[in-house]
């Protein structure tokens, strides 16, 4: 059976190291077991200019006709001072060649501030999230989607896969095989979000923190 193929679409690089990036090339490897193949792809604005990115968006998009493209989001991937307001012609484009397009929400709040600039931001980039969301086969956000302060009711096509699924199989066995083993417990954490999400999230890792403390006190004190 020949392999489906899958585009990640990712907007510019960020630097020094591209976390999406990353994340594209661990899913990629996960999907590739599963019968996948996926092509990592850039519109790059950032280089060429929009006009140019585009017009090379449109070429690109007729070839991925019923195609997966799964679009990541992030608000200076397409913006250069976070306001992503072309992030929809983008939606726009492979909508128009037919592709299936899937958006995977990395930030997933607007960002924060106190400045006039700030709170026009936050508008441009919520505005941008709503409607790419409606324009989407499906959304795919990496926190639960009841903390999310804008969703509201989530719509049918948003789903919710954490990060933490890209861990690799042997910590995610042990984790879900109901043994413990006589290891430290540790604790790791890939980022957090802005805003009020981003203080429910830091009142969950003080939480994980704690236990890991406890627990590791416990195997201390019985060894």
């Amino acid at each position: 059976m020949s392999e489906q193929r899958i585009i990640a679409l990712l907007g510019r690089r960020d630097e020094p190291t591209d976390a999406v990036d990353e994340y594209c090339r661990y899913l990629g490897g996960a999907l590739r077991d599963r019968g996948f193949t996926t092509e990592l792809v850039r519109v790059q604005w950032s280089e060429r200019g929009w006009p140019a990115a585009l017009r090379e968006l449109q070429e690109r998009a007729r070839e991925w006709r019923d195609k997966w493209v799964l679009v990541q989001y992030t608000a200076l991937a397409w913006s250069a001072r976070g306001f992503p307001l072309r992030f929809l012609r983008v939606v726009e484009e492979l909508n128009k060649g037919g592709a299936q397009v899937g958006i995977v929400y990395h930030d997933v709040e607007p960002y924060g501030g106190d400045r006039i600039i700030d709170a026009v931001r936050r508008q441009g980039q919520l505005r941008v999230m709503r409607r790419a969301l409606k324009r989407a086969k499906v959304a795919i956000f990496t926190i639960p989607l009841n903390v999310i302060s804008w969703l509201g009711n989530s719509p049918s096509t948003a789903t919710f896969i954490p990060v933490g699924a890209n861990l690799p199989t042997e910590t995610s066995a042990r984790a879900n095989s109901g043994t413990r083993e006589q290891t430290p417990l540790r604790v790791a954490v890939f980022g957090i979000t802005e805003g009020d999400t981003g203080r429910n999230e830091c009142a969950q890792i003080v939480d994980a923190v704690g236990f890991a403390a406890v627990e590791s006190g416990h195997h201390a004190s019985s060894g």
